[in-house]
């Protein structure tokens, strides 16, 4: 009977231990997901102003091949 309480006493501290793990591992593993999901967020940020950028770059550009187009072509005229 003692033999019995006893290995119930172990399980029991073994199930709890176990739990506290879990939990342990459980919290770990949320944070790491609200890191991710911030180090996501922060990465597409970026892209959209990379993007943003990249297109009044090219805008700037055609606008400037345009100016000069007209240059030579009103100097032909000329």
């Amino acid at each position: 009977m003692e033999e019995n309480l006893e290995r119930e006493k172990k399980v029991r501290s073994d199930v709890e231990k176990a739990r506290r793990k879990v939990e342990t591992d459980l919290k770990m593993t949320q944070e790491t997901v609200e890191e991710l999901e911030n180090l996501k967020r922060d990465l597409e940020d970026r892209g959209r102003k990379l993007v943003k950028l990249g297109l009044f770059h090219i805008r700037g550009h055609s606008m400037t091949e345009s100016a000069g187009v007209i240059k030579v072509h009103r100097s032909i005229l000329k």
